[in-house]
This record gives C-alpha cells, sequence and structure tokens, in this order.
C-alpha cells in the first residue's frame, strides 16, 4: 500500500515544480508577444506528460521537430521556448551556412545539432550517455537529418574515462566516483583530422578545458571559426579552476573571447568571470556580426 504520508510532499513538489516552469516560460524572451499561447503550451505538455504518460512533439528552430519528455529538461526547455538559448541559437543561425561542419560535444539530445543541421551544416555529435544519444538519433531522424553520432567524450586524449550516470544533461566526465561507469574517450584532434570546422559548441559540464586541449592542432592551425564554451561554475565545482585556464589556452592559440548579446551579436565581455556561454573565435575576424 502506499504510503498516504508521502503525498502532502509529492504534491508540494509537483506544485513547486510547476510555478517554476510557469515563472521560466512567462519571462522567457522566446515567449515575448505570446506568453499566454506559450502557457498553454506548457501546460498541456505537464498534463500529458504527468497523467497520460506521454511525449509531445515539439519544434525547435524554425521548422525541426523532437520529443520533449517530462523531467527531461535538455528536451522540455524546448517546448517551453523556442529556441530556448536564444543569444547563443541566433549566433549560429546566423553564422553556419549550407555545407558548414558543425561539432556537437556533450550533444546529450540535440538541441544544438537539429539547428545546425537545419542551418545545412554536417553535423558530428558527441555524446557517451546511451540514453540521450538514442533519443538525439531519434530526432535526427523524424527530421531526415543524417548527423554523424560518436558515442564518446571529447577529451584531451584517446581512451576511456569515468562517465556519471542517470543525470540527464548534468552527466559528466570524472575522476572518481560510484555512481559512474567507463566510456570511450577521443579528441577533437582526431574527430576533426584535417578538416576545418565552422562551429564548435562545448557544453560537458565543468570540463570544457579537456576538451579543447584535445583540440590543439585544430585551434593551432585556426581550423575552427567559432565555439561556443559553458561558462558557468562546473569548473570550479567538478575540477576545482576558474575559467582563467580556458582563457589562457585560447590566448596562446590566437583566440578572443566574446559573449553575445541579445540579438546574437558578438561583443567584447565586460569581465571573465562565471555566467552565460561564450564564444571564441580566431583574432583576424574582427567584425562583431557574423553576417557582415
Amino acid at each position: 500500500m502506499r504510503d498516504i504520508r508521502a503525498i502532502p510532499s509529492k504534491l508540494r513538489k509537483a506544485t513547486r515544480e510547476g510555478f517554476d516552469v510557469l515563472d521560466f516560460v512567462w519571462h522567457h524572451p522566446a515567449n515575448t508577444g505570446v506568453r499566454g499561447r506559450a502557457v498553454l503550451r506548457a501546460l498541456r505538455f505537464q498534463f500529458r506528460g504527468r497523467v497520460l504518460k506521454r511525449r509531445t512533439l515539439t519544434t525547435i528552430g524554425n521548422h525541426s521537430v523532437l520529443w520533449a519528455e517530462l523531467h527531461r529538461p535538455s528536451s522540455s526547455r524546448a517546448l517551453y521556448a523556442n529556441p530556448p538559448d536564444v543569444p547563443e541559437m541566433l549566433v549560429w543561425q546566423r553564422a553556419i551556412r549550407q555545407g558548414d561542419l558543425f561539432v556537437d560535444v556533450g550533444a546529450n539530445i540535440g538541441l544544438y545539432s537539429l539547428l545546425a543541421a537545419e542551418c545545412g551544416a554536417s553535423v558530428v555529435a558527441l555524446e557517451p550517455d546511451d540514453s540521450a544519444a538514442d533519443r538525439l538519433i531519434e530526432n535526427a531522424c523524424l527530421n531526415g537529418y543524417a548527423v554523424e553520432l560518436i558515442r564518446a567524450a571529447a577529451t584531451e586524449s584517446r581512451g576511456s574515462v569515468a562517465f556519471t550516470t542517470g543525470l540527464d544533461a548534468m552527466n559528466r566526465v570524472v575522476t572518481s566516483g560510484s555512481s559512474t561507469r567507463r566510456v570511450p574517450a577521443t579528441t577533437v584532434d582526431e574527430v576533426l583530422g584535417h578538416r576545418r570546422a565552422a562551429g564548435l559548441k562545448i557544453d560537458v559540464e565543468g570540463a570544457e578545458r579537456l576538451v579543447l586541449a584535445g583540440a590543439s592542432r585544430a585551434l593551432r592551425e585556426h581550423r575552427i571559426a567559432i565555439i561556443q564554451i559553458e561558462w558557468n561554475e562546473c569548473s570550479l565545482k567538478h575540477l576545482g579552476e576558474t575559467r582563467e585556464p580556458i582563457s589562457r589556452l585560447l590566448r596562446e592559440y590566437g583566440y578572443s573571447v566574446w559573449r553575445p548579446d541579445d540579438a546574437g551579436n558578438l561583443c567584447v565581455p565586460a569581465d571573465s568571470d562565471f555566467g552565460s556561454d561564450v564564444f571564441a573565435r580566431p583574432d583576424q575576424s574582427q567584425s562583431l556580426h557574423l553576417d557582415d
């Protein structure tokens, strides 16, 4: 018999989560002018997920689709707001051209991979978590996109690494821990070979420096035109370091760090503190507007 004492606690948790979702949807810049419609969409999604136990097909980008699932923030964010990462995704929508190569490191279920494929890029996605990787392929097939999936973590050298399990988009490379498994590891240099990438997105929960260390040849030869790098405090939490080592590494290879404004224009950041994602480009790219 279910413990009825647990019901009030679960109800409070669900109510709190519901209010957090509505707050996110209402204030998200992608929903400006359509907030009421976005709230209704979110409520229908919550009903389908909680009561009917069903997924919801939603749009990402201009016309791509993916399966949104309750309790999988990496997918539900796209249903709550499209695009979910407004400044960052605007950068890629303006920068990527037909036939470009886009490498998505830490691709999860493929939000950025789908967006890049919609823009006409050939996409290589790296995702070591089987559950997320399976969903990425499913989402790519929904749209007829031929995304090349590599089920491996990108780090500073080939081999294998310890990787967390059961954390959805928060799964990451770790040095130790009980809830981990060994996954294959590769490097960006190995993935690229001698090719040039128009874009590289890195979202690996604090281990972004390790990914860049494994891209030394491509960085030295400036064969990566634009790099998006997660810039939050995960590096301090998981590796015990600030983002200064990344800044130093990029400077050594002749890359400058930028941060997008609300319209997706790359601007010189006021500081290098933790915050929203940054972008890096070779120093000879002086234009602040990607479509100039």
